[in-house]
């Protein structure tokens, strides 16, 4: 024991830097690795337009999307604001060659990722529909029963300056009933909070 106590005393300085040091680096390493996820995801696939009086980087035209989104996001359940976040697929011509990789990552975020909401080109709908991979949009209203996409035009008004996405583009949810993966109670609530969007973006343009 007084060996012990002798060591405490001459080392305890360098013993309690060693532990302040593992500690410092548990929590940077723990930080690191926890990701947090945005409360709603959208994807867009198909061509990017940069026309109008305004040339914008991907960057600068993502961030025109997620403006012209943000608005019309439903706030969570305790009433607090949602973040959104957008994934662009921008190389994906159906109608002639198309970059593999994305569409193969396209699909994987269909049947693994966590986004519901999709913006589509019609040609690239049309591929994606023979995998019954969209909800019928009668779940989100009545008066949509039988639909599976809805025109991106009636539902979002973009800057003539900034004319973004195609003007045939189309709005689809993702089903997360049913299928080999089941339905969870996160995408359970990534659809509600999806449908909800996609609601607020007809209650507007009803609008004006």
């Amino acid at each position: 024991m007084k060996k012990i106590l002798n060591f405490w005393y001459y080392h305890k300085w360098q013993i309690l830097g060693g532990l302040a040091l593992v500690l410092v680096v548990g929590v940077l390493v723990s930080t690191g690795r926890k990701k947090v996820d945005a409360d709603v995801t959208v994807y867009y696939a198909g061509d990017v337009f940069y026309d109008g009086e305004i040339d914008l980087s991907e960057t600068e035209a993502k961030e025109y999307i997620c403006s012209l989104l943000r608005p019309f996001l439903p706030k969570g359940e305790e009433g607090e604001a949602l973040s959104l976040t957008l994934t662009v697929y921008d190389d994906l011509d159906v109608a002639g060659q198309y970059d593999t990789n994305q569409y193969q990552q396209l699909m994987s975020e269909m049947s693994f990722g966590k986004g519901v909401l999709f913006i589509l080109t019609p040609e690239l709908y049309d591929v994606l529909e023979d995998q019954n991979a969209w909800a019928d949009l009668g779940t989100v209203r009545e008066a949509w029963r039988g639909k599976t996409c809805l025109p991106l035009s009636e539902l979002l008004v973009q800057d003539e300056k900034k004319t973004v996405l195609p003007t045939d583009a189309v709005v689809c949810l993702r089903r997360v009933d049913g299928g080999a993966l089941g339905s969870t109670a996160k995408r359970k609530l990534a659809f509600s909070r999806s449908a909800a969007l996609l609601g607020n973006l007809a209650d507007s343009s009803q609008t004006k």
